[in-house]
């Protein structure tokens, strides 16, 4: 655990490893059944990992003063990249953001997914939606659903993954919001970092 972060809503909370791979997250409250479960087995339990493509990627952590925003700076060979990741406080859903800024040199970032329901017992039905400009990942399992909002994920052997070019200056948001599976997704809350301490 002492690898760990933690950031949350005061609702739930997700635990973030030093790799860059969210381990743990129950959705939509702290008494929901796990969501991200690979912490307790396997990589096939649930996760979702966000870090640069070079494994000799080093980083730096820190929370943002007195909130649950937590701020990873990624050093590689060709560019330093800063990983800000929270949940929203107040939004009607709970949603996890991980926004990628570059900033210096160019980093190639590279997102893995493992989306499941209830400690992986439920495999979720998995769909693209949107189009071109405006893609989402849309995962189903009995009641509960979640949509993952930013760059397009492709699928490979049960997991989704997505890889983007990062340069200096640029900003990549990706939000995961849970819903209930009866209710139509609502828009991404991705409100300002500072705004999101408990």
């Amino acid at each position: 655990m002492e690898d760990h972060a933690v950031i949350g809503d005061t609702s739930t909370a997700a635990l973030v490893g030093r790799d860059g791979t969210i381990d743990w997250a129950c959705l939509p409250r702290f008494d929901s059944t796990a969501t991200f479960a690979s912490l307790l087995g396997t990589e096939d339990h649930g996760h979702w990992t966000l870090r640069p493509s070079d494994p000799a990627a080093t980083a730096h952590r820190k929370y943002h003063g007195d909130t649950l925003v937590l701020s990873t700076v990624w050093t590689t060979a060709d560019g330093v990249v800063e990983v800000t990741e929270f949940m929203p406080v107040g939004a009607h859903r709970p949603s996890i953001v991980r926004r990628v800024r570059g900033l210096s040199g160019t980093v190639e970032v590279q997102q893995t997914l493992r989306i499941r329901f209830d400690y992986a017992l439920a495999l979720p039905w998995v769909r693209q939606i949107g189009g071109d400009e405006d893609p989402a990942l849309l995962a189903t399992a009995g009641p509960g659903s979640v949509i993952v909002r930013g760059p397009r994920f492709r699928a490979s052997d049960h997991r989704h993954t997505a890889t983007a070019i990062i340069h200096d200056g640029d900003v990549l948001d990706t939000v995961l919001t849970w819903y209930p599976s009866h209710r139509e997704p609502r828009s991404p809350s991705t409100s300002t970092p500072s705004s999101t301490a408990p």
